[in-house]
């Protein structure tokens, strides 16, 4: 169980204000929406690379087997051409598509 309490500066007691329990968590939609955006915006990883297996062809450029490729999420993240007003935190128009996204997805 998660209490939630709250501290008056000139009381020495806590006043329980709301109990919460582990199942109540998922339920707390706006609060899920708040951190996935705050994700977006200020990642915990700055960078991950991966390793090509086959040729590929990125922008017109072939890159043999084996190559290394970092890619900068905070530039993913703030792409203007992915994301409109891509410095906008836009956390209360989650809702409407949350239903169409899938659930480990930061944005």
């Amino acid at each position: 169980m998660i209490k939630l309490r709250i501290k008056k500066s000139d009381d020495k007691s806590d006043k329980i204000i709301c109990q919460l329990f582990r199942a109540d968590l998922g339920e707390l939609k706006y609060l899920t929406m708040c951190i996935k955006e705050s994700m977006r915006f200020h990642g915990t990883v700055p960078f991950i690379q991966r390793e090509t297996k086959s040729e590929i062809a990125i922008d017109g450029v072939a890159l043999p087997p084996k190559s290394i490729i970092n890619i900068n999420l905070y530039n993913v993240h703030h792409n203007p051409t992915v994301w409109e007003d891509h410095m906008v935190s836009r956390a209360r128009f989650f809702e409407v598509a949350a239903a169409y996204r899938p659930r480990l997805r930061f944005s």
